[in-house]
């Protein structure tokens, strides 16, 4: 069961597997930030935006701009701000919707990757339900991707014949996943990595 509390000391537990006494992954924990105070009128996407843009600059959050980028546009039913219709960014969000706002961008403050926050995350031409303990897929991982594509593409009988391709200690699926949207000829073989 994934445990969450919040200790004596101010500081909370995120993410750790529990296990026995001991657990199986050490306790990180991070001082908890406060959110700004939810606003007493409306607001609108763009005022959202930039006062938590600020706040995670004040908090020290690695790329505040794209991180509160991505959650008002995930909210706003978009991946990217490019993809949320320019008037909407300049209509006030319901109360429902301006909750919705700080709860998530809590959670960023909290140091919660952005891919477990909004609970998606593209890889190539996918997207993929991103929940602990499933792990993030690296950008570097869709290089690898496109190095094995490139290299079967080169051998024209590779494409053609039956081929079984193996990985072991499976994370996310996401490289079997999308070789397997490429070439749906080819058999795959996935070992998942136990860490429970």
């Amino acid at each position: 069961m994934w445990w969450r509390r919040t200790l004596s000391t101010g500081r909370r537990c995120l993410g750790c597997r529990r296990n026995g006494e001991k657990g199986i992954w050490s306790f990180h924990t991070r001082p908890i930030c406060s959110a700004p105070a939810l606003p007493a009128g409306r607001i609108t996407a763009l005022q959202a935006l930039d006062v938590w843009k600020r706040h995670f600059e004040e908090k020290g959050v690695t790329e505040p701009e794209h991180s509160s980028q991505y959650i008002i546009a995930h909210l706003l039913g978009a991946k990217t701000m490019e993809g949320v219709e320019p008037q909407r960014l300049t209509e006030f969000l319901s109360k429902e919707k301006t909750e919705q706002v700080w709860q998530l961008c809590t959670r960023r403050l909290s140091r919660m990757p952005l891919q477990y926050i909004i609970e998606e995350w593209d890889f190539r031409d996918l997207t993929l339900k991103m929940r602990p303990p499933v792990f993030i897929p690296r950008p570097e991982t869709e290089e690898l991707v496109e190095l094995v594509l490139t290299d079967l593409q080169k051998d024209p009988g590779a494409a053609e014949a039956h081929q079984t391709c193996l990985e072991v200690g499976c994370g996310s699926g996401a490289i079997s996943l999308s070789l397997l949207k490429s070439l749906p000829q080819v058999s795959f073989v996935v070992t998942v990595r136990n860490s429970f």
